[in-house]
This record gives structure tokens, C-alpha cells and sequence, in this order.
């Protein structure tokens, strides 16, 4: 295309310059100039000069429509006044002067509609951006052992949130230790290390409104005797060292464990049309 694009450029060069030898052996040709007769020294100088003319034409069109190519429209306007009257000339140049700002308001205008789409109470930037949020949940060993994973998926898709990433793997000590470097110093950090190396773990990654909150909500007191019916934790198990899930206390802790989990690529941040039309407003 951009062959085909230069070669058609360079046949309307050819063409104007065409026309403007035209017009010059037209000029040249003629035997009288303002009552009396051309001498062949001024015939010569004339053709001598149109033939210059249209080299330098030629050679302006090459070299400085390359670097601007609104001023080899303003350039090809100049060398063909000619052949069009002074309204056509001050018309085009008038629109080749105005054109790349003419470009720069539809731009604007562009970039301004594309922030407006945020700007309005029912939809703005920070709403978008809460409906995005995402936290860390993992279902222990203990669990998985039990067969609760897909229960406990299936509380929060029915709830409304949005599942982008979901891996099921064995953690290493070195690699809990990471995860649990905020426990480090209570005596029950060797015992947790343990159980939670003892058997594969679900890793997963939720998102949606409020998502690290609602999930903490959702899973119950981290001693399951203090959850409320109705909550993860508070269904189906009793013992805080088999309360069967972890999840995100915040959101820095969120970012924190799902770049610890998981690369960027093994998240799918998906556009769901139920979610958006039917669990937002």
C-alpha cells in the first residue's frame, strides 16, 4: 500500500509539472508580447527559464514535502498559480494552514469525550475503579482435603464477584514463609508453616466491588467458634487451626499475596457482560 501510495504521489508531481511546461511553450510560442514581436534571444530565455522553474518545482516538492506534507500542498499551490484563480489559491491555502490545527481540536474534543464517559455521578472514575478491586483467597489443605473448593467458589460467584485467576499447588516452607512473614514471631508460626505445606492449596484471585472487605466478611472470624452462621467458616468448620481458607485483610496485603501467587500473565482480567449489566447498576 505504502509503494503503491508514493508511486501515485510522484505521477500527480509529474503531472502538475506537465502542465506547467505546457503553459510555458504556450507562453513561449506565442509571437507577440504587449504589441511587438518576441526576438529568439528572448524565446530562448523563456524556455530556459520555465524549464528551470519546473526543476526547482520538482526538486521543492521532493525534499520539503517529505518533512512537511502540509507545506508541499502550500508549495504545489504556489507553482501552479497558473492554472488557478487567486480565490482557489487562498482558499487551499487557508485550508492547509488550518488543517493541522483543525486535527488538534478533533483530538481534543476525542480525549474530552473519552473522560466524560467517568465524569457523571452514576459512573465516575473511582466507582469504575472499586468495581475492580481484588483480593487473595486461598482454600487451606484441610479444605481441599474435604472437598469444600467448589462450595466455597461457588459463595462467591453467586455473590456477584468476578473470578480472574485460580491455580491449585503445592507450597513450599520457603515460599509459605513469604506469604506469612507478618506471623513470624508468634509461636504458632511453626505449627501454621506445617499444616499449611501438608497438601496442595486452591489459589485464587476475586474481583469486584469492595472485594477485600466483603471477602473477609464472607469467610467468617478467623476463629470459626466466633463466626456467624451463614459464613464460610461459620458453615463448615470449628477450630482455628482448620478454619479451612485464608483471605486478604487489606488491600495492600491483597497486591502483596497475588504478585507473591501468581505472574501477571496467569491473570485474566475478562470483560463479563452479566457481572456488568446485572450485579452493577
Amino acid at each position: 500500500m505504502r509503494q503503491t501510495s508514493g508511486r501515485l504521489s510522484r505521477l500527480r508531481d509529474n503531472n502538475r509539472i506537465a502542465d506547467s511546461l505546457q503553459l510555458w511553450a504556450v507562453s513561449v510560442s506565442s509571437t507577440t508580447h504587449r504589441g511587438r514581436r518576441r526576438s529568439w534571444t528572448e524565446k530562448f530565455l523563456l524556455t530556459s527559464y520555465g524549464t528551470c522553474r519546473c526543476v526547482v518545482h520538482s526538486a521543492v516538492l521532493t525534499y520539503c514535502g517529505r518533512a512537511c506534507p502540509c507545506l508541499k500542498n502550500i508549495l504545489h499551490v504556489y507553482f501552479a498559480r497558473k492554472t488557478r484563480s487567486r480565490t482557489e489559491q487562498t482558499n487551499i491555502i487557508r485550508y492547509q494552514m488550518l488543517r493541522p490545527t483543525l486535527i488538534l481540536a478533533v483530538l481534543l474534543v476525542a480525549s474530552r469525550s473519552s473522560t466524560d464517559v467517568c465524569s457523571s455521578p452514576a459512573e465516575s472514575c473511582d466507582k469504575m475503579s472499586a468495581n475492580n478491586e481484588r483480593t487473595f483467597i486461598a482454600v487451606k489443605p484441610d479444605g481441599v482435603q474435604r472437598g469444600l473448593v467448589g462450595d466455597i467458589i461457588a459463595r462467591f460467584e453467586k455473590r456477584g464477584y468476578k473470578l480472574v485467576a485460580l491455580k491449585m499447588v503445592t507450597a513450599s516452607r520457603n515460599h509459605l514463609e513469604v506469604h506469612y512473614q507478618d506471623l513470624k514471631e508468634k509461636p504458632f508460626f511453626p505449627s501454621l508453616i506445617e499444616y499449611m505445606s501438608s497438601g496442595p492449596v486452591v489459589a485464587m484471585v476475586w474481583q469486584g466491588l469492595d472485594a477485600v472487605k466483603q471477602g473477609r466478611v464472607m469467610l467468617g472470624a478467623t476463629n470459626p467458634l466466633a463466626s456467624a452462621p451463614g459464613t464460610i467458616r461459620g458453615d463448615y468448620c470449628i477450630q482455628t487451626g482448620r478454619n479451612i481458607c485464608h483471605g486478604s485483610d487489606s488491600v495492600d496485603s491483597a497486591n502483596r499475596e497475588i504478585a507473591h501467587w501468581f505472574k501477571n500473565e496467569e491473570i485474566n482480567d475478562f470483560e463479563s457482560a452479566q457481572i456488568n449489566k446485572w450485579v452493577y447498576e
